[in-house]
This record gives C-alpha cells, sequence and structure tokens, in this order.
C-alpha cells in the first residue's frame, strides 16, 4: 500500500511539474525594432525570420500585441511586391483607431 502511494505522489508531483514548464520559445523574437520598419509600408515593412507559416504568423501576432494591446483583428491577406512575399494585417486598435501593417514573410512563406 505504502509503494502505490509513493508511486501517486510522484506521478502527481511529475504532472504539477510539466503542467507549469514554459512554452517553447518561436523563433527570433519579432519585437526587435528594424531601423526605418515601422510595418505601414511594402518598402517599410516588418521583417519576420522564421522556420514555417505556425512561427512566423506567432511573430506577427506578437509584434502587433506588444504596441497595440487589446487589438482586434480585422482581415489578413498574403501579397507579393519587387519578388517578395507579405502579409498585410488590417486591424483596429483599443481606442477603435483601424491599423495596416506589412510584414515581410519571404523568409518562411509556404513552409510548413
Amino acid at each position: 500500500m505504502r509503494r502505490l502511494l509513493v508511486a501517486l505522489f510522484c506521478c502527481a508531483a511529475t504532472v504539477c511539474a510539466l503542467s507549469q514548464s514554459t512554452p517553447p520559445k518561436t523563433d527570433a523574437p519579432a519585437a526587435v525594432e528594424q531601423e526605418g520598419r515601422d510595418g505601414s509600408s511594402y518598402k517599410k515593412a516588418i521583417i519576420i525570420i522564421a522556420s514555417n507559416d505556425t512561427a512566423g504568423a506567432a511573430q506577427e501576432s506578437e509584434w502587433i500585441r506588444a504596441r497595440y494591446p487589446g487589438y482586434r483583428m480585422g482581415k489578413q491577406s498574403t501579397s507579393f511586391y519587387n519578388d517578395k512575399s507579405y502579409d498585410v494585417v488590417h486591424f483596429t486598435d483599443a481606442h477603435d483607431v483601424k491599423h495596416t501593417v506589412y510584414f515581410d514573410i519571404t523568409s518562411f512563406y509556404g513552409r510548413k
């Protein structure tokens, strides 16, 4: 009986420890400022470096969330300009101001 209780306690402790672990990090942080790039146009697009679409999309969301807390997502589209791939993201900030941000996604576009 004592062995069963010890085994149950060890299992419970392991589950608690695993549930409190930090989530895996995505690729390079998108929050780093890029000189002369504010995302206001194709030429000033925020460059996202990622290994795949999922990681890239997470970095886009992180960039917006860091600058516009409480934003509401609008439309998102992919477009091409000067042989590069872009995500064009439309959203509304917490003060009901609409924004459009351009992200250069050439590094990962189409990668799974």
